[in-house]
């Protein structure tokens, strides 16, 4: 309720024809709804721990998108899937604990290759929506783990776990503050 998706991936650079992406962490999977509109050329595997997935689709999207429920990262590299362009990560860093985040970006890395680039959408704290945010995860969504990440901390993870990654903001926050957008790809 406090993101505007069409924004969002408005943002975002094109992406290459062909291009696939995992969703790590896809949810009910609007976001993908607007993503596939603007990128028609792009597929999409959606993981998520949780059992009911992908639910928020467009029937016409649908076909475009493999879905995984109830997958972890883990057990998805080990399923040895088709290879990924790019990971997207919707709102999903907020909701890993802290103290885990160094495991999950450990993980992250182990799934792709060297080619694989990211795209993390997350709510800048500090800013009366993110505290709106917070407390919606915490007391409607039940989460009450989750913890908002500033860009320089996501900036940091990134560039500790993808050192040879190029790094940019999507322009999201200036034009829908507090949401920003990272988008990295190998460089070369």
């Amino acid at each position: 309720m406090f993101i505007d998706w069409q924004r969002v991936c408005s943002t975002l650079p094109a992406l290459p024809e062909g291009s696939h992406l995992l969703d790590v962490g896809g949810g009910d999977g609007e976001p993908l709804n607007h993503l596939l509109q603007r990128f028609e050329h792009v597929s999409v595997t959606m993981i998520d721990i949780g059992l009911n997935i992908g639910m928020g689709l467009e029937p016409s999207l649908r076909n475009r998108v493999e879905i995984l429920a109830g997958t972890t990262l883990r057990q998805y590299t080990a399923m040895k899937k088709r290879p990924v362009d790019f990971v997207l990560l919707c709102d999903v860093i907020h909701h890993i604990p802290m103290l885990e985040r160094d495991t999950f970006f450990s993980d992250l890395k182990d799934a792709i290759d060297r080619h694989t680039g990211l795209i993390i959408k997350e709510i800048e704290p500090g800013f009366f929506r993110s505290t709106l945010a917070s407390l919606t995860d915490r007391y409607l969504s039940g989460d009450r783990r989750a913890s908002l990440i500033s860009r320089q901390d996501l900036l940091m993870l990134v560039r500790r776990y993808f050192p040879t990654h190029h790094v940019l903001e999507t322009g999201l926050f200036e034009r829908d503050r507090p949401n920003y957008c990272l988008f990295s790809r190998p460089s070369g």
